[in-house]
């Protein structure tokens, strides 16, 4: 009997499955970008996931704002000597990023 070939699926089956298991969150990613660069303080940022998406572990609440710049610094240098060379701990960022946001919508009333 023949293998079954293993089907593909399309980049908005997997965006579907995505945001129905959680890890995906729109509204938090646009707040992202809206937040000052970690690396030099621009604003206009990109979302960057850490972990990156790649990983077993990733999710749209576990990223941090980086100009386009700083973004691609990142992926050139790795995380390790990116972060230290910035002097900061990426899980302490999310946190207070996280933080952050839910306060930001706290206050306002629930329509």
């Amino acid at each position: 009997m023949a293998a079954r070939a293993k089907r593909r699926l399309s980049r908005a089956q997997v965006a579907r499955r995505q945001r129905a298991d959680g890890r995906r969150d729109p509204a938090y990613l646009m707040w992202v970008r809206g937040q000052q660069c970690l690396g030099c303080g621009r604003y206009g940022c990109d979302p960057h996931h850490e972990p990156p998406r790649s990983h077993a572990d990733w999710h749209d609440h576990k990223t941090v704002p980086l100009c386009r710049q700083c973004h691609d610094r990142r992926h050139a240098m790795g995380a390790v000597r990116f972060w230290l060379a910035i002097e900061a701990m990426p899980s302490t960022v999310i946190g207070a990023l996280r933080a952050s946001y839910s306060q930001s919508f706290a206050s306002e009333p629930p329509f």
